[in-house]
Parts: C-alpha cells; sequence; structure tokens
C-alpha cells in the first residue's frame, strides 16, 4: 500500500516537473519572438528615419541647386521685342532667342552675346543703320551713344571704370538700386553711402539713367 502511494506521488512531482518545464520553455519562446519583433520595428524605424533624412537632403540639394527666374527687357531688332522671364544662369544670345532672335537689320557685332543676364536688365539689339552712332556697348545697355555709363543697368565691372568708383562703392550703387528700384535721377547717387557731392560733380557727365 505504502509503495503505491509513493509510486503515484512520484508519477506526481514527475508531471508537475514536466508541466512546469513545458510552461517555461512556452514563455521563453514567446519572449523571444516579442523581443525579436521589436528589435524587427526598431530597425525598421531607423530604416525609415534613414530614407526620409535622405529625401529631406535631396530636396534641400535640389532647393539650392534651382536658378533664381528674373525679369529682363529686350528690345531693338528681334522679332518679337518683349519682356521676358528667364533663369539668372542664362547670358544674352538665351534671350535674344526667347526673343525669336534677331531680325535681318540687325548688328551683331554690337552685341556681347556671352554675357550673363541680370534682374531689370534691358537688352537692346541695334541695326546696321545704327552703327556709326553705336555705343560701345554691351547687350545690357551699359553705356548709350554718348559713352555714358547707365548706372541703372551697370554691372559692378562696369561701375568701377567711373572714377572714384571702386568695387565697394560700385557694390553699394547696386545694392541700393535693388532694395529701392531705379534712379530716377543721376543725382540721387548721392544717396549712396560714400558717395557725395564731390563724387557727384565728378561723375555727372559720365554717367545716365536712360
Amino acid at each position: 500500500m505504502k509503495m503505491k502511494k509513493t509510486t503515484i506521488l512520484t508519477l506526481s512531482f514527475i508531471s508537475i516537473m514536466i508541466a512546469g518545464t513545458l510552461v517555461f520553455l512556452y514563455l521563453g519562446e514567446k519572449h523571444k519572438d516579442v523581443e525579436s519583433l521589436s528589435e524587427e520595428e526598431e530597425l525598421l524605424e531607423i530604416l525609415q528615419g534613414a530614407d526620409e533624412g535622405k529625401n529631406d537632403e535631396s530636396r534641400m540639394e535640389e532647393n539650392k541647386e534651382k536658378p533664381i527666374n528674373i525679369i529682363i527687357d529686350v528690345k531693338g531688332e528681334v522679332n518679337q521685342p518683349g519682356v521676358y522671364r528667364l533663369t539668372e544662369d542664362k547670358r544674352v544670345i538665351d534671350a535674344i532667342d526667347k526673343a525669336g532672335g534677331m531680325t535681318e537689320k540687325a548688328n551683331p557685332n554690337q552685341v556681347n552675346f556671352a554675357e550673363k543676364i541680370r534682374d531689370e536688365m534691358v537688352i537692346y539689339v541695334p541695326s546696321e543703320d545704327e552703327e556709326m552712332e553705336a555705343p560701345i556697348v554691351t547687350a545690357g545697355g551699359v553705356t548709350n551713344g554718348d559713352d555714358k555709363v547707365r548706372i541703372n543697368y551697370a554691372s559692378e565691372n562696369e561701375l568701377e571704370t567711373l572714377p572714384g568708383i571702386g568695387p565697394a562703392k560700385a557694390e553699394a550703387i547696386i545694392s541700393y538700386r535693388e532694395e529701392n528700384g531705379l534712379f530716377t535721377t543721376g543725382e540721387e547717387l548721392t544717396n549712396v553711402s560714400g558717395i557725395g557731392e564731390k563724387s557727384w560733380e565728378k561723375l555727372k557727365d559720365l554717367i545716365t539713367v536712360d
């Protein structure tokens, strides 16, 4: 009788141990699955974050490389004179092409096709009949027939050809022009920092606002 009772207790103990082992193994596998899933989710988030970062960098690069639109006025011997919108990386030849190209009467020898365009620039293509009066002029209209510098359209280098105008003053003139609009009178130059009445006296016969 005692032996039978001992056997039953032994079997019960073994059953409990087996059941405990199975439960432990089950919970261990479940924990591993949860950990594995958590690691996969974390990795996925990292990859998604990296992709988003690349996309942001790509968009920033595109914005940096995108040229700015500017407005120019093409006049004279072109087939379709008028105001055009172009990107700032274009040159005079591109603006003339945009205006339908030059007419048969145009004098290409008076045009600097390689000059880079700028905002509010006037590009004038003279005719062959104008050759004798012709300006020593770039297509941007930096000077007119009197060899005067057109301060509303002159570049920094062209402004520096004037007496007393160095890089700093030329840059100040362009900054004033961009912030306040085109000059309406030549004397308005005295509003530019560094240019006083004495400078104006030297410049007044050498510039024009045309």
